[in-house]
């Protein structure tokens, strides 16, 4: 459940590949930032049930980093997001980090308009 909360969420970004180059064209760092989210931050005891996977973005940009350090190092990483307009997206809690992941599940769900 919390891959679920932190990767398969509707706050998250989900790039498209340009068919010309067959790259996804967005700089590696922000990729990272952009298409994961955390949650629980500062709340110790997630972070020891998750096994600090409440810090994924910074596990994902630094994924050799033993997990203590991993509160540390996401507050550099939300700082230099804001400082250069990356989206850094943090919930409060499992549950809203969660109830996203069901938001992704309504929206995939939810027919296009105009169809049949």
């Amino acid at each position: 459940m919390i891959f679920q909360a932190t990767h398969l969420v509707d706050s998250v970004a989900f790039p498209q590949v340009n068919p010309e180059t067959g790259n996804i064209d967005v700089d590696w760092a922000r990729l990272q930032v952009e298409t994961a989210q955390d949650f629980s931050h500062d709340k110790p005891f997630m972070t020891f049930f998750s096994g600090s996977l409440n810090y994924q973005v910074a596990h994902h940009l630094f994924p050799s980093i033993a997990q203590e350090h991993l509160p540390a190092v996401a507050k550099i990483v939300r700082q230099t997001a804001t400082e250069f307009g990356v989206k850094y997206e943090i919930k409060e809690g499992l549950w809203a980090a969660i109830g996203g992941h069901i938001g992704l599940l309504k929206m995939l769900g939810t027919p296009p308009t105009g169809s049949h």
